[in-house]
């Protein structure tokens, strides 16, 4: 979870290397890796109400508009992460 602009980027990077959800601070669509984006985890953005890339933003996650909204979805990815991990966890277990 970026708790700043600044953040984003190695929060993306750390994300997608080790396959996490994850939670953007006002990101700047142009300044990210779209490859990166396109990576099948639960996103969270918080982004400006007149930012210009919303739709685009749409496409890979969550939108979101202010920050307490913002802290609460990325609660719920981390208990959707924790959540999907047991439940890996205990069907692979079934299977042996």
């Amino acid at each position: 979870m970026a708790e700043h602009e600044d953040e984003n980027h190695q929060v993306l990077l750390f994300a997608t290397q080790h396959w996490a959800g994850y939670a953007l601070y006002y990101p700047k669509f142009n300044q990210l890796d779209q490859t990166l984006l396109q990576a099948q985890f639960p996103k969270v953005f918080l982004l400006k109400i007149n930012n210009p890339n919303i739709a685009q933003f749409e496409q890979y996650g969550q939108v979101v508009f202010d920050s307490e909204e913002y802290q609460q979805q990325v609660k719920s990815l981390l208990y959707f992460g924790a959540f999907k991990f047991s439940q890996n966890r205990v069907h692979n277990i079934e299977k042996h």
